[in-house]
C-alpha cells in the first residue's frame, strides 16, 4: 500500500516576490524562475521556468537556509539520490533544524560536514538503517560530522548531551549513544551524528538591560576562548613531535612551537630553549601557551613576558606556570567547576606536566597534551593525578 503524500500549499504570489527580492533573484518571472531551477535542480527535465510544487519546495528551502544560516549553503542539504527519484529538493529544510545546526556550528567554531540532509522517499528507502518515517523526508533531520567532536563514542556522547539543550530539540544519536540515555549500535553512521528537531517557531531574543547584556557578553567570551583553545589543540593531534626524553640529554629544544616563539620570552633567535636554572624548558608548557596565542588570548603574551623573569624565579616549565597562577589566587581544585580549555597541572605537590582540560567524566579527566607519546595527543587520567587547574580566560 502506498503512503499518502500530503502536498504543501504553494506560496502566495506576494510571498514568492518577497522571497525573490530577499534572495537577490531579481523580478519574479519565468526567466528568473528558470535561473533558480538551473542553479539547484539535479535533472535538466525539471528546468522549465514553471512555478510548481518542486520549485515551491526549492524556493522555501533556499530562503530558509539563507535567512537562518551564515555558515551553510542550500546545496549542502541536497538529496543524494542524484536525480534518480527527485529534483534534489523533495521538501524544504525547516527553520528550526537549520537554527540548531547553525547554533552547533557557532558553538564549536569548526566546519561541519553534512553527510545527509534532505531525502526523498525513494532514496530514504534505499538506505540501511533508515526509518520509513524518517524526519529527513520532512526537512527536520540532519546527519553531520565535525572533526575532533564526533570521532569517538565518548565525544559523541558529550556532544549529544549538548544537543539536548537546543531549542525545539527532538532526538539525536550516533554509533554508541542516543539522547534517550542509553548505548546503541549504529555502525552505519560511522563518526556522524544524527539530530532532529521539532517544527515550530524560532526562539526570540530576550530583552535585557545594558548591565545584563554586558554580563552575558563577558560570559560568552569566557566560554568561547576555552572552546577555541580545545578545538585548536585537537587540530594539532599527532603533529610536531617532541624529544621523548624531554631534554634530559641537555640539548636545546628545536621544534614547531619553539620556532614560532623565536626571539620572544627568553627563547633564542634560532627557536631554541636552552637550560636555565638547571631546567630545560617544558615543551608541554610551551604547547599550552602556543594554543592560547593561536586562539587570540592576550594572556599568551603576558605569560611570554612573565615566565622569563629571573627576578621572580619563573621559567618555561610547569612548576613556574603553576607558581605564577597560584600567586595570583587563580589555582582551583574543585573539578565540578572546571571549564573547557582550563590549564591543568599534573603531579602531587609540584607539577611535572601541564596540559589543557577538555572534560571530566566521573573521576576521569580528559586532556590535550603537547608532549605525551612524543607529540600532541588526547589523554585520560584519574582526577587524583592532578593538583589543580586555572579556568579560562586565565586571568
Amino acid at each position: 500500500m502506498k503512503r499518502k503524500v500530503t502536498k504543501m500549499a504553494l506560496l502566495t504570489l506576494a510571498k514568492r516576490k518577497e522571497y525573490f527580492k530577499f534572495l537577490g533573484l531579481g523580478e519574479y518571472n519565468k526567466e528568473n524562475i528558470k535561473k533558480l531551477q538551473k542553479k539547484y535542480f539535479t535533472r535538466s527535465k525539471d528546468i522549465d521556468g514553471i512555478y510548481g510544487q518542486n520549485t515551491d519546495y526549492l524556493l522555501r528551502h533556499v530562503y530558509n537556509v539563507k535567512k537562518v544560516c551564515k555558515n551553510f549553503e542550500p546545496q549542502e542539504f541536497k538529496c543524494e539520490c542524484g536525480g534518480k527519484y527527485c529534483t534534489g529538493y523533495p521538501t524544504q529544510m525547516r527553520a528550526t533544524e537549520l537554527y540548531n545546526l547553525q547554533t552547533i556550528r557557532t558553538h564549536f567554531g569548526k566546519p561541519m560536514r553534512i553527510t545527509s540532509g534532505l531525502r526523498c522517499r525513494g532514496y530514504n528507502n534505499s538506505l540501511r538503517g533508515s526509518s520509513s518515517s524518517s524526519k529527513h523526508m520532512q526537512g527536520l533531520a540532519t546527519d553531520f560530522y565535525i572533526a575532533g567532536v564526533t570521532d569517538s563514542v565518548a565525544r559523541r556522547k558529550s556532544l549529544i548531551s549538548y544537543l539536548k539543550t537546543l531549542p525545539n530539540f527532538d532526538y539525536a544519536y550516533g554509533n554508541g549513544w542516543c539522547s534517550l540515555g542509553y548505548s546503541i549500535s549504529a555502525s552505519y553512521m560511522g563518526n556522524a551524528v544524527h539530530i532532529q528537531s521539532k517544527d515550530g517557531a524560532l526562539p526570540t531574543a530576550k530583552k535585557t538591560t545594558t548591565a545584563k547584556k554586558t554580563t552575558t557578553s563577558a560570559k560568552a567570551t569566557t566560554t568561547d576562548i576555552g572552546t577555541k583553545v580545545i578545538n585548536f589543540a585537537s587540530t594539532q593531534k599527532g603533529k610536531y613531535k617532541s624529544r621523548t626524553n624531554h631534554g634530559k640529554d641537555g640539548k636545546p629544544y628545536s621544534n614547531k612551537f619553539t620556532k614560532y616563539f623565536a626571539g620572544k620570552g627568553g627563547i633564542n633567535s634560532k627557536g631554541e630553549m636552552p637550560k636555565t636554572y638547571g631546567y630545560v624548558a617544558g615543551y608541554c608548557t610551551l604547547f599550552v601557551v602556543y594554543c592560547l596565542k593561536q586562539c587570540g588570548s592576550p594572556v599568551a603574551d603576558e605569560l611570554l613576558k612573565n615566565l622569563n623573569s629571573k627576578a621572580k624565579g619563573y621559567w618555561w616549565h610547569s612548576p613556574s606556570l603553576m607558581k605564577y597562577y597560584k600567586k595570583k589566587g587563580l589555582l582551583k581544585t574543585d573539578w565540578s567547576k572546571a571549564k573547557k580549555g582550563a590549564i591543568v597541572f599534573k603531579g602531587s605537590k609540584s607539577p611535572t606536566h601541564t596540559c589543557l582540560f577538555d572534560k571530566i567524566s566521573g573521576s576521569t579527566v580528559y586532556t590535550w597534551d603537547g608532549n605525551v607519546g612524543g607529540g600532541v595527543t588526547y589523554n585520560s587520567r584519574k582526577k587524583s593525578a592532578f593538583i589543580g587547574y586555572v579556568n579560562p580566560p586565565y586571568k
